[in-house]
Parts: structure tokens; C-alpha cells; sequence
């Protein structure tokens, strides 16, 4: 809720948080805060700022039909967390059936009298 929203923006304020970043999806609403040293007062960011880079992380921030996209420093956008779960996925399975594949490879050498670790 915006409650909880600015309850939090409040926190963070006072214990010195020097970004913070805010995106409803459902109603395409961002905002956020910024200051340089945590004894200063919050610049308040918001849509009417984007797109916006992150003066500490460099990371950009740009608002388009479908929503806000985040990029890294690169340009490369961020992925959505179930891209990324998906990826570690693919990745673990990959590594998985090649160490299957090197076990087989090392196991056949054994079969033929050769110790792998002489190769």
C-alpha cells in the first residue's frame, strides 16, 4: 500500500539509505529518492524524471508501454526473476550431463588400461 510504501521510504531515510526506488506494476507508478550523504535531504525522482540513471549504481531506469525496464550500467536489460530461474536451470542440467559425459569418458579409459590422471 502507499502506506507501507512511505513508512518504508521514512525508514530508509533515517537510517541513511542514500537511493530508493519504487514501481507499482499495476498502475505503471515510480518513484523514488536520492541524496549523496545520509545526512542530506531526499531528492524526490519520479515518472517525470525517466529515464533515470542511478547516480550510485548506474543503472538505468525507463518506463515503456508494458512497463518499467531496468538496465544495467552495459545496457543490457535486467531480466525477470523467472528468466533467470530458468536459466540457472538450463545451466545446472547442462553441467550436469556434461560431468555425466566426462564420468563415461574417464570410465571407458580405465576399461582400456589408461589412468586419466597420467594424461
Amino acid at each position: 500500500t502507499r502506506r507501507e510504501m512511505a513508512e518504508k521510504q521514512k525508514f530508509y531515510e533515517q537510517h541513511g539509505v542514500l537511493e530508493a526506488y519504487y514501481y507499482d506494476p499495476e498502475r505503471k507508478d515510480f518513484w523514488g529518492f536520492v541524496r549523496e550523504q545520509p545526512d542530506e535531504v531526499c531528492t524526490l525522482i519520479t515518472a517525470l524524471y525517466l529515464p533515470w540513471t542511478s547516480p550510485l549504481l548506474q543503472i538505468r531506469f525507463e518506463l515503456f508501454g508494458d512497463g518499467l525496464s531496468v538496465f544495467y550500467p552495459d545496457g543490457e536489460e535486467f531480466k525477470e526473476p523467472e528468466t533467470l530461474f530458468l536459466e540457472r536451470d538450463r545451466a545446472r542440467l547442462a553441467q550436469q550431463q556434461a560431468q555425466e559425459k566426462l564420468n563415461q569418458a574417464l570410465a571407458k579409459l580405465q576399461e582400456l588400461g589408461i589412468d586419466p590422471d597420467t594424461l
